[in-house]
Formats: C-alpha cells, sequence, structure tokens
C-alpha cells in the first residue's frame, strides 16, 4: 500500500515539475523569442539547476514541441465548443473565425515564437502533417465540419467543404503572418471586418446575410 501511495506521490511531483518547465518555457519564449529561448534561461526561469529539463525533455525541440501542445489545446477546445454550441451553423462558423483572429492579436508576440519555432523544427516532417493530432488538421477539419452543416441547411452554397476549410485557414495563416511578423499589422476591427465581409460575401446563399 505505501509502495503505491510513494509511487501516485512521485508521478503527481513528476507533473507538477513538467508543468513547472512547460510554463518557464513558455514565459522566456514570449520574451526572448525562438532563438533566445535556451536551456540556461528556462532552468533559471524555473528555478532548477540545467539538468533537471533533461530528465523530463530530450532536447529543445522535444520541449517545443510539448508547450506547443499545451498551448494550442486550450485554442481548439474552445473552437470545438463554438462548433457544437448553440446557433446555426453560419453563426457559429463567424464566431469561429473572430475567435481564431482576436487570438492573433491577443497573443502575438508568442504566436510569432512559436511560428519561427515551427520553420526551424526539422522534426516537423512531411508524415507529420497527416496527423490528425496536429493543430492545423484540428482546425480544418473543424472548419469543414461546419461548412457541411451549413450546406446540409441551406445557409451556405453547395461547395467543396474540405477545399472551402483550406480556405478559410489559408486566410487565417495569412493573417497571422500579418499580425504577427509585421512591425505594424493592420488594425485590428479592420482586418476582422474585411476578413467577415471576403469570407461571407464567398459562402453564405444569396439573400441568408445582409
Amino acid at each position: 500500500m505505501a509502495g503505491k501511495i510513494n509511487k501516485k506521490r512521485k508521478e503527481l511531483l513528476e507533473d507538477i515539475m513538467r508543468e513547472s518547465l512547460l510554463e518557464a518555457t513558455r514565459m522566456v519564449l514570449a520574451e526572448h523569442g525562438w532563438d533566445g529561448t535556451t536551456m540556461d534561461r528556462v532552468a533559471a526561469r524555473a528555478g532548477v539547476a540545467k539538468g533537471t529539463i533533461y530528465n523530463y525533455f530530450q532536447d529543445k525541440t522535444e520541449l517545443m514541441a510539448s508547450l506547443r501542445g499545451k498551448l494550442s489545446q486550450p485554442y481548439i477546445d474552445a473552437l470545438q465548443r463554438i462548433a457544437s454550441g448553440n446557433g446555426t451553423a453560419l453563426e457559429r462558423l463567424d464566431r469561429f473565425v473572430v475567435l481564431a483572429l482576436e487570438d492573433l492579436y491577443l497573443n502575438a508576440k508568442l504566436i510569432r515564437a512559436i511560428i519561427v519555432g515551427h520553420m526551424m523544427d526539422r522534426c516537423f516532417t512531411l508524415d507529420k502533417l497527416t496527423d490528425p493530432n496536429i493543430v492545423p488538421l484540428k482546425i480544418h477539419n473543424i472548419l469543414a465540419g461546419l461548412i457541411t452543416e451549413g450546406i446540409s441547411s441551406g445557409e451556405i452554397k453547395d461547395v467543396d467543404p474540405g477545399a472551402a476549410a483550406t480556405m478559410i485557414q489559408g486566410g487565417i495563416i495569412e493573417a497571422m503572418r500579418q499580425v504577427t511578423l509585421f512591425e505594424k499589422p493592420m488594425d485590428r476591427e479592420k482586418l476582422i471586418g474585411t476578413f467577415r465581409s471576403l469570407l461571407f460575401d464567398g459562402i453564405v446563399k444569396r439573400g441568408d446575410r445582409e
């Protein structure tokens, strides 16, 4: 019995340390960017020896991959709640797009660092692009589901859901570049308003939206 308790206690302490290291990494990444996020800085922010990090993560790539997963999950959960929530498919699609775009402005510096990390991550190989657990494919599938529902309800034109989801997602990604990589990004209200106008003029059946 005592052995089981000690094992659970050890696992709990390891989980706490792992979360502490990820939070320290998030803070360092937001402050110093990808290049400036070093194991030394993460260790200093977490208040542990540098070697402690390697007890939980093999290297910086694994540490960053874990952080990306941790940061993206609440975002994915929020999008899924919108997709399965109240309102017509069109209303939920609208809320989905607004949330995705507003998040870019709220977390611009951190997202910029993660984008750079994606570009530099040699482990982000072609086979991972078809992994249903990666963030882009999760978002694509949620979008395609909403569009399919909108087509069935007669709110959205009879388009290919997958292709439409890809186009919308591509627009969000380009907005991400505009907001996070340029020194003076477009005004938030202007960008979101323009995006919504172009989107709904393109996919909504005539007469369904003013």
